[in-house]
Formats: structure tokens, sequence, C-alpha cells
């Protein structure tokens, strides 16, 4: 805002720009200091003549008035300075929080996943005599965790707690895999499932209670708590 195209090149200085103008090789000089959008509000008194062309803007403790060609072209400057403000504003504050997660992403996250690993239902038998050892590996991408080992049943009771750090609502996903824990040979696996922040977030904080179907296998499922607590922005 403020400009005022060159007397070299458009003509006289007094020439006067509008909507309608076809200046293509016009170049233009600031004249005053500049008004940031951010900072502006355009007066839309009632009680104006509507038949003015004039037109004020107000900036911090300053009114501009400015004078327009015709009442059709005072109204546009006013709706695309009004316009111009608003996006200026929103696209400064998506910056500011896409800034804000980054920093966040770097420097531990946007907030924490709290998992309760509550139980498993009708788990798979590994053992020779009908019964599992069972206990779950929660991850979600490097960060991992166990619960203990719930010796002979296939319906576990864990009651296990866990804390993660949330890097990306849209990314991070919670992986559970249960296993059978043998002493002398590899643990065999019972399953696995997976559960989306992109899902839960919607919800809410929490805490909610889920239960999952384990693929892979014929039968077992896992009940868990969550609860989602995020940094504000």
């Amino acid at each position: 805002m403020l400009t005022r195209p060159r007397s070299s090149i458009a003509g006289s200085l007094s020439k006067k720009i509008g909507f309608e103008s076809n200046e293509q090789d016009a170049i233009y000089d600031i004249y005053r200091k500049p008004i940031m959008l951010n900072e502006v509000i355009v007066k839309r008194n009632q009680e104006v003549n509507p038949e003015e062309t004039v037109f004020h803007i107000s900036h911090i403790d300053q009114t501009y008035s400015f004078r327009a060609e015709s009442k059709s072209e005072r109204n546009r400057w006013m709706d695309l300075t009004e316009k111009a403000s608003t996006t200026y504003i929103e696209t400064e504050r998506e910056s500011r929080q896409k800034a804000h997660r980054a920093r966040s992403f770097r420097t531990g996250g946007i907030g924490k996943l709290k998992v309760t690993m509550i139980e498993g239902v009708d788990l798979i038998a590994s053992d020779p005599n009908g019964l599992s050892d069972p206990y779950c590996e929660v991850s979600m991408g490097s960060q991992e965790h166990r619960t203990k080992v719930v010796p002979q049943t296939l319906n576990p009771k864990w009651n296990s707690q866990m804390t993660f750090t949330v890097k990306s609502l849209e990314q991070d996903v919670l992986c559970i895999t249960v296993f059978d824990r043998d002493l002398f040979s590899p643990n065999d696996f019972l399953g696995r499932t997976e559960l989306s922040l992109a899902k839960l977030s919607p919800k809410g904080r929490g805490p909610w209670q889920e239960r999952l179907l384990l693929h892979e296998v014929e039968t077992g499922e896992v009940v868990v708590k969550i609860e989602l607590h995020l940094e504000a922005t």
C-alpha cells in the first residue's frame, strides 16, 4: 500500500490509479512507510454518505483516507483490503502453528499418549497344556514398552501402564504384538494389531477403552485404555 507510479513511466504523479487501469509496464515507488496488512482495519461507518467515494483505513493510532474513482471502485478497494488483511493474518497463524509443530517434533513431540494394556481375551494356546504365557510388546516408532508375563492363561490380566511421546497425529501408529514367553525356545507369536493416532484424535483426550482384534491368528483380542494429552498450540 501507499505507492505511486514513477512519472517517467506512468506520466504525471497525479495520474489516478484504478482497477480499470492497464499500466502493465508501470513501476511504482513507495512514498510513505508501508502499512502491514495485519495491522489495518477498514472503517465501514454506516453514517458515511453512500454517494461518497472516500474510504478510511485505521492503522494503530492513525486513520488514512483514500478517494476512489467511483463508488463501485471504493467498495472494491474496501473489500479487497479486508480480504487481504484476513488472508495475511490466517497465513501468519498457520505459519506459527507449523513452526511450533516443527519445534515440538525436534524437542520431544507434541504431546503424550498414555496406554494401559488391560487384558487379553481368548488368545490362542501355544503350549502343550492348552495354555500360554502371554505378554505384549507395544511400540510407536522407535519407542517400545513391554507388559509383564502372565503365566498359564488364555485371558491374561496385564494392567500395564506405559507412556509414549507423540510426534505426529497424522503419522504415529501404536503397534501391539502378543507373544507366548518360552524359556528354552523362541517366543511364540500370538497375534498383532495397530491403532492409528489419526483415528484417535477426533475422539478428544479420553480416556477411552478400545477392544482390538488380533490379526494373523485365528482368535484373540486385547483391551486397552488410551489417553491423549496434546500440548497447547
